[in-house]
């Protein structure tokens, strides 16, 4: 399975954000700065190591921070498309915030969703010409 990671600059954010409330919060003593602190760090280190998006030739999962999987959408009963590099599900736009993901590997995302969308494509046609009655003159041709 292939991931598309958070930006790390929110991570690193994050995590400045949380060792400066945890300064703080020891230095004028008060729980509620540590707690905040403390949180925030832990918010900045789920960043760096859980995955945004993971993917595969079947679906694309999108996770929270936590790693839980959020929503699943699968390639065979969800209709995904493409359109100006966002993906869709049923005509739906699925909600990836463009300032949160690496740029790259969305980038590898799209391009991955579109060649299975398009292998897809190309088995449907054979499908139907293979489904397709064969036209009159190849039966006077077979006499």
């Amino acid at each position: 399975m292939k991931k598309v990671n958070y930006l790390p600059i929110w991570g690193i954010l994050l995590l400045l954000l949380g060792i400066i409330n945890l300064y703080l919060g020891f230095q004028i003593d008060r729980v509620i700065s540590m707690v905040l602190g403390g949180m925030l760090v832990l918010l900045g280190i789920l960043h760096f190591s859980n995955p945004a998006i993971v993917y595969s030739s079947s679906k694309i999962e999108l996770k929270n921070l936590l790693g839980m999987t959020m929503k699943t959408y699968k390639f065979d009963t969800d209709d995904i498309t493409i359109d100006n590099n966002r993906i869709y599900s049923k005509g739906k736009k699925i909600a990836i915030s463009p300032i949160r993901v690496n740029k790259g590997e969305m980038d590898e995302m799209i391009a991955f969703v579109s060649s299975i969308i398009d292998n897809d494509t190309a088995v449907k046609k054979e499908e139907v010409k293979k489904d397709k009655p064969a036209s009159e003159d190849e039966e006077l041709l077979d006499a």
